[in-house]
């Protein structure tokens, strides 16, 4: 479970075997602890096994994007396959995000500002519409042809001129509303969850 304070840090508690804490252990705790290193922060969202936080990046519009804990499929985004109990960057995001959306076992979604996290794989939804995306494509869930090889770093999904508003995490697909009230679905569909 995560929390976010009033001044921009994040506590967290709960299981802790991968590091999704963010407290550079790998010790459980039932009462919060404080995630490491991390200011500003904007936005937060817990998932399974892994953790990210959206971060105001000085005094600019610009938003980075932050992840820890279990990254055996990639979901952390830092071009590794190996987990980490401290927050790093998420780096190679050239766009200003607008929100975080993840998926893997919890379901969700995001406009402007908002995060969700699951398990297995993440989004990022830029200002300008483009999706990013980066972790466990065995379904195609990233947007790409279903690959067995995780993607370690984010990888355009869906560039500029579609203008996705809304990103909806499931476990292993997603969803994407238009501005004009069009929604896109990829992924797995064996209980036709893609519609």
């Amino acid at each position: 479970v995560l929390a976010l304070r009033s001044d921009g840090t994040v506590r967290a508690w709960g299981d802790n075997r991968r590091g999704q804490l963010g407290n550079g252990t790998t010790a459980s705790s039932p009462v919060p602890v404080k995630v490491a290193g991390l200011s500003g922060v904007t936005g937060i969202a817990a998932g399974f096994d892994a953790s990210i936080a959206t971060r105001a990046s000085g005094i600019s519009a610009i938003t980075s994007v932050w992840t820890w804990g279990s990254n055996d499929r990639g979901q952390l985004g830092d071009g590794t396959l190996t987990s980490r109990s401290t927050p790093e960057r998420v780096s190679g995001l050239p766009v200003s995000i607008a929100g975080i959306s993840a998926g893997g076992g919890l379901v969700g979604h995001i406009g402007p500002g908002g995060t969700l996290a699951g398990g297995g794989f993440a989004a990022v939804l830029g200002t300008d519409g483009t999706v990013w995306a980066w972790g466990d494509d065995s379904a195609g869930q990233l947007g790409n042809a279903p690959s067995g090889t995780p993607v370690t770093r984010p990888v355009n999904t869906i560039g500029t001129g579609i203008g996705i508003s809304q990103l909806s995490a499931g476990d292993f697909h997603m969803l994407a509303l238009k501005p004009d009230g069009t929604v896109l679905a990829w992924g797995a569909n064996g209980y036709g969850q893609l519609g």
